[in-house]
């Protein structure tokens, strides 16, 4: 390492100000306070992927480095939201076709829609719904007043 030589001049202000630092901080010599001094104002100057001494961070530099930073997080972000979405909906999938003996459409928007029946003891009606809004209420009011009792009127449904 090159050890380098300056003579720097300061007021009697900043004498105090570096002997109360190297009371503080334990430091031996001015030349231990200064170095930190630079160093801290070096961290705090050069920020977000800056730092002329290594070749990075001219300005453009450094805002194309944090677009991309920002884009690649904001696509993860995206990524994740839509796999969260993604899994809520499998149960419900599962609950149309299956439990509810329906079927799944999409509609031109990319909504996905339930459509299956309800019965009641005279008659069956189609029913479509937003995939996303299936749940266990619609198998307990699939069969009305009861799912035995319209078994009983329409044993054709079985």
């Amino acid at each position: 390492m090159t050890k380098y030589k300056k003579l720097i001049t300061y007021s009697s202000r900043t004498n105090d100000m570096i002997i109360a630092l190297q009371n503080e901080l334990g430091y031996d010599t001015h030349t231990q306070v200064f170095i930190r001094g630079v160093e801290e104002l070096y961290k705090n100057t050069f920020k977000y992927g800056k730092d002329p001494i290594m070749g990075i961070g001219s300005p453009k530099t450094t805002d194309v480095i944090i677009e991309n930073a920002a884009t690649i997080k904001a696509k993860q972000k995206k990524a994740r939201v839509l796999a969260e979405a993604e899994l809520k909906l499998i149960p419900k999938r599962t609950m149309c076709l299956v439990n509810l003996g329906g079927t799944i459409t999409r509609n031109e928007d990319g909504t996905e829609m339930c459509n299956y029946k309800t019965h009641d003891v005279l008659k069956s009606e189609d029913q479509t719904l937003p995939l996303i809004q299936v749940g266990e209420y619609l198998l307990e009011n699939q069969y009305i007043p009861s799912k035995e009792a319209v078994l009983k009127k329409r044993p054709k449904l079985i």
